[in-house]
């Protein structure tokens, strides 16, 4: 679908080892079970709006 490309940043390996905040391993085996079809959306999508706000409202606190 048209999220597709920012679901695959968010979750990226690099994305998750740079935050710090999840573990990589983990956020990767969600990230293909739900390509696999075997979970829902949620997840996922839960993940990747935490790694958008935190760029938002963290990143952005640390640019200033």
């Amino acid at each position: 679908g048209p999220l597709r490309e920012e679901l695959k940043d968010a979750l990226s390996e690099t994305s998750t080892r740079r935050r710090g905040f999840l573990d990589p391993g983990a956020v990767k085996q969600v990230n293909a079970l739900f390509e696999a079809g075997q979970i829902c959306w949620a997840q996922p999508w839960t993940l990747m709006i935490l790694e958008l706000w935190l760029r938002k409202t963290v990143d952005n606190c640390l640019d200033v």
